[in-house]
């Protein structure tokens, strides 16, 4: 019983380890589809960095050092997205993979060759080594620290993906990333800018005429139903904002709903609208969301939307 008791304690603080690799790695899969197999290097030049400010700064806590690795791996993140990751974002699968494998090379042969192919240690603290005993078992402080963590980062997660915009964002890219462009979340200005003050041109929407119907046409079409100044050019899209969205939504020229052509984007896209506008927004059709997004209309009513739905016969 000791001994099954003792291995329990064991598993849950390496699983620790391993749930908060899987935890980085669920998220990036899940938002663009992509295995991260240079996730270890990632983690490998935070160590490396702490290594080279304890070296410099002679800090021996190494408590002290957890945000400066922090911060290395944020930073490295950001770049290899922007400078590996994105430019291959819409290829295939394959693309990304080799892509992902290729940038682990690159970083582990550059620690190899010009740092070293030996382990660096960062002094840790004596405390983090003292065991505790705890009925039949002992118990490391570390793995209680260890296992503390996780399980702080896993409520964390919870929190932030289900109480925040951001987590929100990420939520809906994990659905449909096209979808995230349309309705406005992040790279989307399009329905910001109805918001916004002055003039905002959007400029490289060329593809949005190429894909399941013309989302550009239907977009300033849209736009212009409910009130929004816009001026739509052949690969351009100028958007005259109107703060606090007054006087907009609500048909004002009586044309009827917006025009989906069956786009759950473009549907979804001016729900969102009517959550700022002044008046209601309508759109032609919205059933194709149910099947593209469930969530959305759940989603859409905790944001505070008030959401009718109507059914026409023949």
């Amino acid at each position: 019983m000791e001994y099954l008791v003792q291995q329990v304690l064991n598993a849950l603080s390496i699983g620790g380890n391993y749930a908060l690799l899987a935890l980085g790695l669920a998220i990036v899969f899940s938002v663009i589809g992509l295995v991260n197999f240079a996730y270890g290097e990632v983690i490998a030049v935070a160590g490396y960095v702490m290594f080279a400010v304890f070296m410099v700064s002679g800090i021996e806590y190494a408590v002290l050092l957890m945000p400066v690795g922090v911060l290395a791996a944020i930073g490295i993140s950001v770049a290899l997205e922007r400078v590996a990751f994105r430019p291959v974002r819409y290829a295939p699968a394959a693309t990304g993979l080799l892509t992902a494998f290729g940038v682990s090379i690159v970083i582990r042969n550059f620690f190899v060759t010009l740092v070293a192919t030996r382990s660096k240690a960062v002094p840790t603290p004596q405390w983090l080594g003292y065991q505790i005993d705890i009925g039949i078992a002992r118990i490391q402080v570390i793995q209680i620290l260890e296992t503390s963590v996780t399980a702080l980062a896993l409520l964390l997660l919870v929190f932030i993906l289900r109480r925040t915009n951001i987590g929100l964002a990420m939520r809906a890219a994990a659905r449909d990333f096209d979808m995230v462009r349309m309705v406005g979340i992040n790279a989307n200005k399009v329905i910001a800018a109805a918001f916004a003050e002055g003039e905002t041109l959007m400029q490289g929407l060329e593809e949005l005429r190429v894909k399941e119907s013309d989302r550009l046409a239907a977009v300033a079409a849209g736009l212009k139903l409910n009130g929004v100044d816009c001026t739509e050019g052949e690969a351009t899209l100028a958007v005259r904002g109107v703060p606090g969205g007054k006087g907009l939504g609500g048909r004002p020229n009586g044309e009827g709903a917006v025009k989906t052509h069956l786009d759950h984007r473009i549907a979804m896209s001016f729900l969102v609208m009517g959550l700022a506008a002044e008046k209601p927004v309508t759109v032609d059709d919205a059933n194709m969301i149910a099947t593209s997004f469930p969530e959305f209309m759940g989603l859409m009513r905790a944001l505070g939307a008030t959401i009718e739905q109507e059914n026409h016969d023949g």
